[in-house]
């Protein structure tokens, strides 16, 4: 791993750029280089970061920079949190709801009319390719963070992605400032920062990148902590209902049984009135054999395959 950007903000916070590995290959008939980076974002409770923007540059010395045919994250969401609001004679009043079902409802208490609705809120990765000042191809790719509005609990605090580049020479990967900075706060530590580009000597490879699969990418970019965030096609969630799904058998009493819908052709299980969606490269294989795996060190803490999850058992 060569950290390419770390920089502290006082105590309280820090962004460290990492690439992570890399591997030369082909796309089609034209040589290519597929990297893979992570961003670490650590912030204490008093100073978390809201929102924060990542770029990467790639550049050639002979003016002919890489060129960036693919890359992801492009658009990712954290599963969603619900705010039910009910309007009254009374006033207004906001609570958490652990539903994917929409609310949209208006009921009689005693005298008083009340109706409700349900605002969903969801933290966001974005990215997208850019053209450096000069260039005539995508050469810069910007991943743009956002918090859940709602949950109000920092960026995710580490992020992974991907991207295939097309070259045929040695070239050098840079960060710019890896946040937004509003406030104009004033950075400290400066002898501790670091801002290394790196550069990348050309090989030749035979793989072809061009076969890898939604999957594929979806395992280059699945995050190590944070908010759960999951690829995000804006598709209206339809809970399964029982006659249309199977179930598999859970190795952990009292843990939700995987089951698979025929309808979404997916793996999901249920945690309270929640219907979670099981993601990973097994997610649509109705042949898969899945089954929870209790953390070493934390016992309420079960692996579901792509994340952690709290029971409280």
């Amino acid at each position: 791993m060569s950290i390419l950007y770390d920089r502290p903000d006082g105590e309280q916070r820090s962004v460290t750029v990492s690439l992570t590995d890399h591997e030369w290959g082909k796309l089609g008939q034209n040589n290519a280089c597929l990297l893979r980076f992570q961003f670490d974002f650590r912030y204490g409770r008093d100073q978390r970061f809201k929102e924060a923007e990542v770029e990467l540059s790639f550049t050639c010395a002979d003016g002919q920079n890489p060129e960036i045919k693919n890359y992801g994250p492009a658009k990712l969401e954290s599963a969603p949190t619900t705010e039910n609001h009910v309007n009254s004679t009374t006033g207004e009043v906001a609570v958490g709801l652990p539903s994917l079902a929409p609310v949209d409802v208006s009921t009689t208490l005693g005298t008083s009319r009340e109706s409700s609705w349900t605002e969903i809120h969801s933290g966001k990765v974005q990215g997208h390719r850019k053209l450096q000042k000069g260039s005539k191809v995508y050469d810069a790719l910007s991943f743009q963070l956002e918090e859940d509005g709602r949950a109000k609990a920092g960026v995710p605090r580490i992020v992974r992605a991907a991207v295939v580049v097309e070259t045929s020479s040695d070239f050098t990967i840079s960060v710019k400032k890896p946040w937004t900075n509003p406030g104009g706060f004033t950075f400290l530590y400066k002898a501790r920062q670091v801002n290394e580009p790196k550069v990348i000597p050309f090989q030749t490879s035979e793989r072809d990148f061009a076969t890898l699969t939604s999957d594929d990418w979806n395992r280059l970019v699945l995050f190590g902590s944070g908010p759960q965030m999951l690829n995000y096609d804006s598709a209206p969630v339809t809970p399964p209902v029982a006659h249309e799904s199977t179930s598999a058998t859970s190795n952990e009493p009292g843990l939700p049984i995987f089951q698979w819908s025929t309808q979404r052709t997916r793996w999901y299980y249920q945690n309270g009135s929640t219907f979670i969606w099981v993601t990973g490269p097994w997610s649509q294989n109705p042949d898969a054999k899945l089954q929870w795996q209790r953390h070493p060190d934390n016992q309420d803490r079960y692996y579901d395959g792509e994340n952690w999850k709290d029971f409280g058992q």
